[in-house]
């Protein structure tokens, strides 16, 4: 049983550590649009719960001249591709979601919304401001 729970907690730091890094760097490189970042970051999980996974990534692959959900969608990208292992790295992440079987789909959307509650609890501690209603 202890090691499940340091296995579930190791995960669970990991994601945490990946999510801080990608929200500082958020911070560097949106400079001026941060609280955008702020705001979809905080958003995108209610999308993805009410029309799913791919649809909400289809969107935030279409809003890709805006830097902030450029960024997003990259970050994403990385944590599925890499860190996670859900992903197998080869072509462009909408085209990945939109071809997983749906075990692995559900399993995917779960992996992303953790993600996303700890970019959100990072984002709003260390990014200032507040966005407008823009989405």
């Amino acid at each position: 049983m202890k090691n499940t729970e340091d296995s579930i907690k190791g995960i669970e730091q990991g994601r945490a550590s990946f999510a801080y890094k990608k929200v500082l760097e958020a911070k560097d490189e949106l400079k001026g649009e941060e609280a955008k970042y702020k705001a979809y970051v905080k958003k995108i999980p209610m999308y993805i719960k009410t029309n799913g996974l791919g649809p909400t990534f289809a969107f935030v692959k279409s809003k890709d001249k805006e830097k902030a959900y450029r960024l997003i969608y990259k970050q994403t990208g990385e944590w599925l591709k890499r860190d996670a292992n859900f992903l197998d790295g080869q072509g462009e992440l909408i085209e990945q979601i939109i071809n997983l079987d749906s075990a692995s789909y559900r399993c995917v959307t779960n992996e992303v919304l953790a993600l996303f509650n700890w970019l959100r609890r990072f984002s709003e501690g260390t990014i200032k401001g507040e966005v407008e209603d823009e989405i």
